[in-house]
């Protein structure tokens, strides 16, 4: 929910891992995972980007700029940076699983219905 209380849950032991709620996993053998629940991006990543991109992405975009926010660092504040001294490093093993699944299942119907 924000750093502090899973700074304090990491401090106590407290584990993230519950049953999953994001989709029906009745058919699979493992019905427990990490899940970001109650996740929103109101004030930090435009609506309409957010209807486009996958939730990986908007984990990271949320991160970032809360990250900065948390820093002192405002958008007025770009300017000043030397930018030639500060970066991110962002990682993704498999990127979107929610975009690519959404492309076979339009591939199905039709391949005019392909995103670009």
């Amino acid at each position: 929910n924000n750093p502090d209380q899973f700074y304090n849950n990491l401090l106590q032991g407290v584990s993230g891992i519950t049953q999953i709620e994001a989709f029906d996993c009745s058919s699979y053998p493992t019905r427990i995972a990490g899940e970001i629940k109650n996740f929103s991006t109101d004030g930090w990543v435009a609506p309409k980007l957010s209807k486009r991109m996958d939730r990986f992405m908007l984990y990271m975009l949320t991160a970032g700029k809360k990250a900065l926010a948390d820093a002192g660092i405002s958008p007025s504040d770009s300017d000043e940076i030397d930018k030639s001294r500060c970066g991110v490093l962002i990682g993704s093993a498999m990127g979107g699983m929610k975009v690519f699944n959404d492309a076979i299942e339009a591939l199905r119907v039709s391949y005019r219905k392909m995103n670009p």
